[in-house]
């Protein structure tokens, strides 16, 4: 004898088991008992082995995602940091270069100042003689015989 007992969850049939060699129908009622309480329990055997078999690939596409991910992080992180460095010399780059211009701007600024002071004494040395000129020059000028 042979039976074909539904596998199911609740509403939901996921698979079919099929009996063979059945015992007479003597001891079939305590059988069929049995294969109840087993058909449930493998039932939901078989839908955790499913939903296992999904999570582990829903898993291993998640896993390439996040290396994919985490692969690109690395580039941009390498890439950022390379920047930051290039960065930094162009920094100190310009700070030298705003020293060594400054130290030449002071320099120049004090050349110019002892340039205009050596021209005011200059200016003040030809006031004086100029006015000397023009005293000795003058005609109604009284002669100084000293």
């Amino acid at each position: 004898m042979s039976m074909a007992i539904p596998l199911c969850l609740g509403d939901l049939r996921i698979g079919g088991m099929l009996i063979l060699g059945l015992p007479d129908e003597q001891h079939i009622s305590s059988v069929l008992g049995m294969l109840d309480d087993l058909s449930a329990i493998v039932a939901l055997v078989l839908r955790n082995s499913f939903l296992f078999e999904r999570q582990e690939q829903i898993i291993r596409e998640r896993t390439v995602e996040l290396k994919d991910s985490n692969e690109q992080l690395q580039i941009e992180l390498t890439e950022r940091k390379r920047v930051e460095e290039e960065i930094l010399t162009l920094n100190q780059e310009l700070e030298k270069r705003v020293e060594e211009r400054t130290a030449d701007l002071q320099k120049k600024s004090e050349e110019l100042e002892e340039s205009r002071t050596a021209l005011m004494e200059i200016v003040a040395d030809l006031k004086e003689k100029s006015g000397e000129l023009e005293r000795a020059n003058d005609p109604g000028r009284k002669p100084d015989f000293r």
